[in-house]
């Protein structure tokens, strides 16, 4: 039971790549030396995958999986007034419930129905149960009125409360049902222009949420109201594809994203792809300029690779950020975390100079980090906190005579990230003078466990194109 509740802890708090490459220690599976994996074993793991065939997976291929599910809160919005009828109605059904059916069992879904007014039908309920309450349609066709307006509130409301749940970071959906005409008496056509527009183009703006809309009734004419309820204000790149409905458009793509169930209770695992990272990369003279050539290109494939995962200047949802530092004896800040977009950071990483300079200050340079998190971090458990640091693993502190033996103070600034729930990994260059000590000297002491997944070791000089793409692919399963 001990080793068991220790293997769900790690899979709660660590990536999934990290999860597997434990399996893969754990079973002999996977060749790994003290300096980290080798790229024989990397390649065992990776096969030919690219990073751009990672990060174009679609959620299906994620579903199924064991353990792990999509997760979405999903707000439904029935019209009942007329022209609604019990046969519609029951197809709406059977749609609800086609869609709850894909979306994953720790999806949940809550109802609201419609007609001049509002109120809850279902209220959140896991998508794992079915829905089996039946609409019940006007008696007589006096219930004219189809205050969307009123919906909407209340389904903002529900969504609200369940936000701050600890679910903020699962994308909201507002799937509605209407025949597109809101009204609340034939004699004021004032309605749409003065309430219900302004309540849809609000709608559009929430943070994290996407909107879908179903056609009810007759569907021949322009709507304005089934064109707004069609949004998505979401930075999430997977969806549900959900076909065969009955409902025009008979089709819905719902975002989602990846949950992780333990002892059979839905507990939300960080978003893919959903971090602050801090990359420091190493510039003394101890690093030739080829190999300072080669690990800037590498960092700005990675960064390219991303492209679509990492955040806007006003991030609305999960989603990448950066901050780049180099080192020698100072410190230098190319970007801090989260000022820049995808271009930025291209112009970032292109911006910094190739030159080395005396003295490898790696402790400064990892408490800058520190402090980057501190200042600028998101601070959510919803979000991890990454250093990706490239060095030969010799610290030589400012005006020393000497490489640090041992390098105290890198080995605590690198405890004092870990102790804080920051997770570490090294990219371990060449030394100019081909000395190998670098991973006992400080890369085990630096990196997070397990040592063969956080350090991707370069010493032997290859730095060819091969190990440089499975390192690289390698940082993107991981992160």
């Amino acid at each position: 039971c001990f080793l068991l509740e220790n293997v769900i802890r790690f899979v709660i708090e660590m990536s999934l790549f990290v999860t597997v490459c434990w399996l893969f220690l754990g079973l002999g599976l996977l060749s790994h030396t003290v300096n980290g994996i080798d790229f024989k074993g990397l390649l065992k793991i990776l096969g030919s995958v690219t990073p751009d065939e990672i990060l174009s997976k679609e959620a299906k291929a994620i579903q199924g999986r064991s353990g792990f599910e999509q997760n979405t809160d999903l707000c439904f919005i029935v019209q009942i007034s007329c022209p609604s009828n019990k046969r519609v109605l029951n197809k709406i059904i059977e749609d609800i419930n086609r869609i709850i059916s894909n979306v994953g069992n720790q999806s949940c879904y809550t109802i609201i129905i419609y007609s001049k007014t509002a109120k809850k039908f279902i209220d959140w309920t896991d998508a794992k149960k079915q829905l089996i309450k039946k609409f019940k349609p006007p008696r007589k066709c006096d219930d004219c009125q189809a205050q969307l307006p009123t919906a909407l509130d209340l389904c903002k409301k529900q969504l609200k409360e369940k936000n701050e749940n600890s679910r903020d970071i699962v994308p909201d959906v507002i799937v509605t049902y209407t025949d597109g005409l809101s009204f609340i008496s034939k004699f004021d056509k004032t309605y749409q222009i003065t309430t219900v527009i302004p309540k849809l183009l609000e709608v559009k703006q929430c943070p994290n949420t996407a909107g879908r809309a179903f056609k009810v009734g007759d569907y021949s004419y322009a709507s304005d109201e089934w064109t707004l309820l069609e949004f998505d204000n979401t930075n999430i790149l997977n969806y549900i594809h959900i076909k065969n409905l009955n409902i025009n458009p008979h089709a819905v793509e719902i975002p989602a994203v990846e949950g992780i169930t333990k002892e059979g209770d839905p507990i939300i695992c960080p978003h893919c792809c959903n971090a602050d990272v801090v990359i420091i990369i190493d510039r003394s003279e101890s690093i030739l300029l080829p190999d300072i050539e080669n690990v800037l290109k590498f960092f700005e494939d990675f960064i390219m690779a991303l492209k679509y995962k990492i955040l806007p200047l006003a991030p609305p949802g999960p989603g990448l950020r950066f901050a780049i530092l180099t080192y020698n004896c100072p410190v230098y800040i190319h970007c801090h975390l989260g000022a820049n977009n995808h271009t930025g950071l291209i112009k970032c990483v292109k911006g910094i100079p190739h030159a080395t300079g005396k003295y490898t200050n790696t402790a400064d340079a990892l408490k800058e980090a520190h402090k980057q998190f501190s200042l600028y971090g998101r601070n959510s458990v919803e979000v991890r906190e990454i250093v990706i640091i490239a060095t030969d693993g010799r610290t030589w502190e400012c005006n020393a005579r000497t490489v640090s033996d041992p390098p105290t103070a890198t080995i605590a600034a690198a405890k004092d990230l870990k102790d804080a729930g920051k997770e570490i990994y090294v990219y371990g260059l060449p030394n100019h003078k081909g000395l190998v000590d670098g991973c006992k000297r400080e890369w085990i002491h630096v990196a997070s466990d397990p040592k063969a997944c956080h350090i991707i070791d370069f010493t032997e000089g290859t730095f060819s194109e091969e190990d440089l793409l499975l390192g690289g692919t390698h940082l993107v399963k991981e992160i």
